[in-house]
């Protein structure tokens, strides 16, 4: 795979979902500092966060993807 994942805090209302994005830094400007663990198969990406989310809706992406993988928190 290669690519590492992003986690970003989406910005909810009226129907839509969306994040802001930083072209001069490449990535989220609400990204979430995670960790990637390393011991599971390649082809796995087990990710963890260093403190536990709020309630929000969030998204994980592998880096230059236009898909994601929407969860939320209650």
């Amino acid at each position: 795979m290669g690519k590492n994942p992003e986690l970003s805090r989406l910005q909810v209302g009226k129907g839509s979902r969306q994040t802001a994005y930083s072209v001069a830094k490449n990535h989220s400007a609400s990204s979430i500092p995670i960790t990637v663990d390393s011991s599971v198969p390649q082809t796995v990406r087990k990710i963890k966060v260093r403190e536990p989310l709020p309630p929000g809706e969030y998204v994980v992406m592998l880096a230059n993807s236009n898909r994601g993988f929407l969860f939320a928190v209650r």
